[in-house]
């Protein structure tokens, strides 16, 4: 196996390896000691920046001069006045979006009403259309002549129609017309007999 890896040159006591090692031992050495040095630096700005971070608190204010408070207030209210910029502008942001969204829906909304008014017209022929024909007068010889002269004029002819009951379309063009005769009692009432 030795011989293998001697020939690809693949030694496990290669001085190449020791080297590496060497060097990477050393790299480590010089690393560490960069961080002990800039450690007593990182230690003293982290101790400034944590007083700092207390004194924005409103803690650790001793040994504060006058016009370093001035300064920390000045600091502060700039601070709430750019947090509340902020916090504004997020609001407004909010509103323009539910702004939008209502918009978008009464838009829908009135789509919506659009289609259902065009559903209601497209059905409303239908329902005309699918009502039982007025006889013809050549039909009905019963029929008068006041009423011929009221067919005959398609001025009067009215389009609206009363459907009751569930609607179905083969339904009202098979259903026969009833024949309605009004029929007087004694008491003044007309009632309807088929």
């Amino acid at each position: 196996m030795e011989q293998i890896l001697s020939r690809y040159g693949y030694t496990t006591a290669s001085t190449e390896h020791k080297q590496r090692e060497k060097q990477l031992l050393i790299c480590a050495s010089h690393e560490n000691e960069a961080v002990l040095r800039n450690d007593d630096s990182v230690k003293g700005e982290l101790e400034r920046l944590q007083l700092a971070i207390e004194r924005l608190k409103g803690k650790a204010l001793d040994g504060m001069s006058f016009p370093d408070l001035i300064s920390l207030e000045n600091q502060l209210n700039e601070s709430l006045h750019s947090v509340k910029d902020q916090k504004t502008q997020i609001l407004l942001n909010q509103i323009e979006k539910s702004r939008l969204q209502e918009k978008r829906a009464l838009e829908e909304n009135q789509i919506l009403r659009k289609q259902v008014e065009l559903l209601g017209r497209g059905s409303g022929p239908k329902v005309l259309n699918e009502r039982p024909q007025v006889s013809s007068p050549e039909a009905d010889p019963e029929s008068s002549s006041s009423e011929e002269d009221e067919n005959d004029n398609e001025e009067h002819h009215s389009e609206t129609s009363l459907q009751l009951g569930l609607s179905s379309t083969g339904y009202c063009t098979k259903r026969k017309k009833p024949k309605i005769e009004l029929v007087c009692d004694n008491s003044g009432s007309q009632v309807a007999s088929d």
